[in-house]
C-alpha cells in the first residue's frame, strides 16, 4: 500500500517530512493514510482536481520523466525506469546551480562511465570541509515564473452566492464547458468552497465563473432546485373552430390547342 511504501521507501531513509501534497486518489483519502498522518505528525495538503498548477513542479517533472521512457524502443518501460531516474537525478539544474543528487546528498553520484577514470583520493577531513562550505553555498532560492500572462478571474466572484464551474475533462462537441449552479459556502484567495451532491469540494478558483439571476439584480441564482421547483408549462387548451364550407370552383377545360372551353350558362 501507499502508506507501507512510504513507511519503508521514505521515512526510513530520510526522516518524517513537514508536508506532503498529494492529489485526491483514493489511496491518499483512505482512514490509514490519515492516521498514518496523526502518528508520525506530517500535514497533507491537498490539491484540488483538475488543476496541476497546485503541484506544478511535480507535474513538469513528470512531463520530463515520459518523454524520457518514451526515447527508449523496449517494450517494458520498468526495465528502462532506474537508468532514466539516474540520468534525471545527476542533470545539472541551472536554477539550482547544482543537481538534485548533490542537493540531497552533499557530492554527485558516481555514473557508470565514471568507473573508466582515475580520481584521485580526497582525505577525510579535507571533503568534509569542502561539503560544509558547498552546503553553505547552497541556499534555496523564490519559484520562477516561466509565464507571465496570469489567468483571467473574474471580478464578480467576490460577492457572488453561486457559482459555475469549468469542465477540464475530454468534452464532446455539444457538451457544455461549465455546470452548475453550485452554492458558495466558503471562499479564499485561491480555493473557494462549493455544496456539491450534498459533500464540500474544494475547487480553483480559475475552474469558476458568477452565477447571475434574472428575476432581480441584488441577488443572484436560487439556493436549492429541490426546494424551488419548477413549474411545468401547461399545455393550451385547444378548442375546435369549424369553418364555413368554401364553395368548389368549376374545373376548367382546355382543347389540344389550349384554347380554353366555355360550356353555356345552362350547362353549367
Amino acid at each position: 500500500t501507499v502508506a507501507d511504501n512510504l513507511l519503508k521507501g521514505w521515512i526510513a531513509r530520510f526522516g518524517t517530512p513537514l508536508v506532503i501534497t498529494t492529489d485526491q486518489g483514493t489511496q491518499f483519502e483512505a482512514q490509514l493514510f490519515q492516521e498514518l498522518s496523526k502518528l508520525i505528525g506530517f500535514k497533507r495538503n491537498r490539491t484540488t482536481s483538475y488543476h496541476p498548477q497546485a503541484n506544478g513542479c511535480i507535474e513538469r517533472w513528470h512531463r520530463t520523466l515520459k518523454a524520457s521512457i518514451m526515447c527508449h524502443e523496449n517494450e517494458s518501460w520498468t526495465r528502462s525506469l532506474p537508468i532514466i531516474l539516474l540520468g534525471l537525478r545527476t542533470t545539472w539544474r541551472a536554477d539550482f546551480q547544482s543537481t538534485p543528487a548533490e542537493l540531497l546528498y552533499g557530492e554527485n553520484i558516481r555514473l557508470p562511465c565514471d568507473f573508466f577514470e582515475d580520481t584521485k583520493f580526497q582525505p577525510q577531513s579535507e571533503f568534509v570541509q569542502k561539503l560544509k562550505a558547498t552546503m553553505k553555498q547552497v541556499k534555496p532560492i523564490p519559484f520562477s515564473y516561466n509565464c507571465k500572462q496570469k489567468p483571467f478571474v473574474f471580478k464578480d466572484l467576490k460577492n457572488c452566492s453561486h457559482v459555475f464551474v469549468r469542465a477540464d475533462i475530454i468534452r464532446q462537441s455539444l457538451q457544455p464547458p461549465y455546470h452548475g449552479p453550485y452554492q458558495v459556502i466558503k471562499r479564499s484567495e485561491k480555493i473557494f468552497t462549493l455544496l456539491i451532491k450534498n459533500k464540500n469540494v474544494n475547487i480553483s478558483i480559475d475552474r469558476l465563473k458568477p452565477c447571475f439571476s434574472d428575476n432581480s439584480p441584488e441577488t443572484d441564482c436560487a439556493i436549492n432546485h429541490k426546494s424551488n421547483p419548477v413549474d411545468k408549462p401547461t399545455s393550451p387548451v385547444k378548442k375546435k373552430i369549424r369553418f364555413a364550407p368554401l364553395p368548389i370552383a368549376p374545373s376548367t377545360r382546355f382543347t389540344r390547342r389550349v384554347r380554353e372551353v366555355k360550356l353555356p350558362f345552362r350547362y353549367q
